[in-house]
């Protein structure tokens, strides 16, 4: 049992050459029709720009959240630059390719989609049991303790439930119920 709480930040630099030049492949493979609407997500440049937010998110975690024991970055062999950050505070952190969140499944990579990868997060050899999932784009911006995330041994959930009957589902309607049945809250109300 790993104790303690770690912190998970799937990251891109978007802006390096290589992974540019490996997302224009993989996606010239995959298009099904150059006319589509909306456009495929790897034809959407401006989501994939670096703009170094790792770093304000990482600098965040270090000022707000202090008790967190561990953060892996997971990363497509890519490495963020880390060097304005404290020594103690870099030695937290561990970079994780996908190679090693998808050991055994290397025939789907690469892989571009954020919720495959975030999927894969469970993988990482010593992840704590409790772990906060972040994007290069999540900040703390005030001080957090660990109950804020988890008490009593279960997640803490915000807001409040509400009927959701009748309303088309969605990818992410699916994963607020499934997060509300994992948080003890009827499957029938979403959150």
């Amino acid at each position: 049992m790993n104790t303690g709480i770690d912190v998970v930040i799937p990251w891109v630099d978007g802006n390096d050459p290589a992974h540019v030049a490996k997302r224009k492949r993989y996606a010239d493979t995959g298009k099904a029709d150059s006319n589509a609407s909306p456009p495929l997500e790897y034809d959407l440049d401006v989501r994939w720009d670096n703009f170094d937010e790792i770093t304000i998110c990482l600098w965040s975690i270090h000022n707000f959240m202090g008790w967190v024991r561990r953060i892996w970055i997971i990363t497509d062999n890519q490495t963020p630059d880390l060097s304005s950050l404290p020594p103690r505070f870099r030695d937290k952190i561990t970079i994780v390719d996908h190679t090693e969140i998808f050991a055994g499944f290397e025939d789907v990579l690469p892989t571009f989609n954020s919720a495959t990868i975030e999927c894969g997060a469970l993988r990482i050899p010593g992840l704590a049991d409790h772990f906060i999932l972040f994007n290069d784009d999540v900040f703390a911006t005030g001080p957090l303790s660990p109950d804020d995330f988890i008490k009593d041994g279960k997640i803490v959930v915000r807001g409040k439930p509400e009927q959701r009957l009748g309303r088309g589902e969605t990818l992410w309607s699916k994963q607020m119920r499934n997060s509300a049945m994992l948080a003890g809250i009827d499957p029938q109300k979403g959150f």
